[in-house]
């Protein structure tokens, strides 16, 4: 998952978390939305960082001072740790399941393809190389294999 992902997750959390409504919070987080997600597109450490070292309100942003002590050293960087936490999981669980469907995609996909398949399509050819060079390496004759290439070619069903 993005960095970038995670951090307009964690903005988005805040703004949420707080129930946003006085107008102080409002502009502050729009401030930092648009340094993370606009054009010079930063990272959320990294503005957190220059804005709680150096903040200062700018034209128009009167009340952002009040604002910026609770939300910049304590919640927003809370939620960017546990929007952190919580992708990493997100993405562990996420990968054990395609993980496990992959298996019965593939097999799936397998069977479905070989009982579609014409006696001299492709799929029958690479399965025929396969056996023939894992024979090669153990030594072994062409007829060790063939017959049982033979009537799963003859009766695909069988792969079923």
């Amino acid at each position: 998952m993005k960095q970038l992902d995670i951090d307009l997750a964690a903005i988005d959390l805040t703004e949420k978390f707080l129930r946003i409504e006085s107008s102080g919070e409002e502009i502050l987080l729009d401030r930092i939305r648009a340094e993370v997600a606009g054009g010079d597109s930063r990272p959320l450490d990294e503005v957190l960082d220059e804005l709680g070292s150096d903040f200062r309100e700018q034209p128009g942003e009167f009340g952002l001072d009040q604002a910026a002590t609770l939300l910049l050293p304590l919640v927003l960087p809370a939620l960017q740790a546990f929007a952190k936490i919580f992708a990493k999981k997100f993405v562990e669980k996420g990968a054990e399941k395609v993980a496990e469907s992959s298996y019965s995609t593939l097999r799936d996909s397998v069977v479905q393809r070989f009982s579609h398949a014409g006696k001299s399509d492709e799929v029958w050819t690479d399965l025929e190389a396969s056996f023939a060079r894992r024979a090669k390496e153990l030594k072994l004759p062409e007829a060790s294999y063939r017959d049982l290439l033979a009537s799963v070619r003859d009766k695909p069903s069988l792969l079923l």
